[in-house]
């Protein structure tokens, strides 16, 4: 239930505290924190908190219980960090939307992201047709949009339910088919059997083997990290797509030239995880939780992110519990044949429907995917404003 709250709120908080610029290195940073933390529960557990048993080791979960738990006591300086302005500004608290951004950032001009924040929740919330003018005793700049909190509330409640699925279907589509594809392109089934294919591919030390696995999974996503403002959010995804397609083909290809005798040396398996591994860790990885919450306004991002993340944990659940059944049923070639077929959807689904949201608000991604889905080729500067 925790973390189910926490892959919520987590990538959501990021995006609407950060400025445009940082957006994308701070929210490949939740992924880098994730894979950092399995890396250190894998070191932990396998060579610190171990018991051993009739001539077996084992990790001994209590003592890495424990240990979770007095990590988990630093949540509570989030009681210290600033409500996200977006949020207080979807609730007309205009007065604490302008103090916290104050808190938030070290420049000392804050006005324009100020009547920006202000006039899209406006934008989300109230009719077209709206006055500029003030909010919450503060001047707004010419062209800004006043917040009514009395009749916004309404309006959003009103509009919450049936607008989610229809004034925002792309948008839902983009990010529910992004998270689908994280988990069923195999990336928990490669990373949590990585010792056992280390083994099938009779590796020396197989369970060191998936600890450097691990451990390149960190360096990689902290590359992510570096990248994703550069090169953007569709290059990576694609780029990642490819490499994981490449990777699952030339394991199936190892599978089978094992069973008849061809070619196959252990070498060639190691190097189809690494590629794995940089492909996921580079695009797959961090991109679907940051550009889920660049999908949608703030108005829906809590309640769109929460469907997109449910359909991400349901597949994740479903890929770990059919992924030796599927192995023993249509052998380890035939499954890694089905990861690579499903890599190549997803190839085909970002070229297609997946938007760039590199250094673009909201607005202008509402804009172009609203050009997609009738054909055009309009940028978001060129779909009026009443139109998002």
């Amino acid at each position: 239930w925790a973390v189910g709250i926490g892959s919520v709120v987590t990538p959501c908080y990021i995006a609407e505290v950060s400025t445009t610029r940082l957006r994308g290195v701070l929210g490949a940073a939740n992924q880098l924190s994730i894979t950092i933390g399995i890396f250190l529960v894998s070191v932990l557990g396998d060579y610190t908190f171990v018991v051993d048993y009739e001539g077996q080791t084992f990790s001994n979960w209590r003592q890495l219980s424990v240990f979770g738990l007095a990590l988990s006591f630093f949540l509570f300086f989030m009681f210290f960090m600033p409500e996200s302005p977006r949020w207080l500004a979807k609730t007309g608290q205009a007065e604490a939307v302008h103090g916290n951004l104050r808190r938030l950032r070290s420049s000392t001009s804050i006005d324009s992201e100020y009547n920006g924040i202000m006039s899209e929740s406006t934008r989300s919330s109230t009719p077209a047709g709206s006055f500029a003018g003030t909010s919450g005793g503060r001047q707004l700049a010419p062209g800004a949009l006043a917040v009514a909190p009395g009749c916004a509330e309404e309006d959003r409640a009103n509009e919450r339910g049936g607008s989610l699925l229809s004034k925002y279907r792309m948008s839902l589509i983009v990010g529910v088919g992004l998270c689908m594809f994280q988990q069923l392109t195999g990336a928990n089934a490669v990373m949590m059997y990585t010792t056992k294919i280390c083994k099938q591919a009779h590796m020396d030390n197989a369970e060191l083997a998936a600890l450097a696995a691990m451990g390149a999974q960190v360096i990689f996503t902290a590359v992510a990290c570096g990248l994703i403002e550069r090169a953007g959010r569709r290059p990576l995804l694609l780029f990642a797509c490819s490499s994981m397609a490449l990777s699952h083909a030339t394991l199936a290809y190892y599978y089978v030239a094992m069973a008849h005798g061809w070619w196959a040396p252990s070498w060639l398996a190691l190097a189809a995880l690494g590629i794995f591994i940089l492909g996921f860790s580079l695009g797959m990885g961090p991109v679907p939780w940051l550009i889920l919450a660049e999908l949608f306004p703030t108005d829906v991002r809590g309640a769109a992110s929460s469907i997109a993340i449910a359909v991400n944990w349901s597949c994740s659940f479903l890929v770990c519990l059919f992924f030796e059944p599927l192995e023993e049923a249509i052998t380890p070639q035939g499954t890694f044949g089905v990861f690579c077929a499903l890599s190549v959807a997803c190839f085909a689904f970002v070229m297609v429907l997946v938007p760039e949201t590199k250094g673009k608000s909201v607005d202008e991604v509402l804009a172009e995917l609203s050009a997609r889905r009738s054909g055009g080729i309009r940028t978001a500067r060129e779909v009026p404003l009443v139109a998002r």
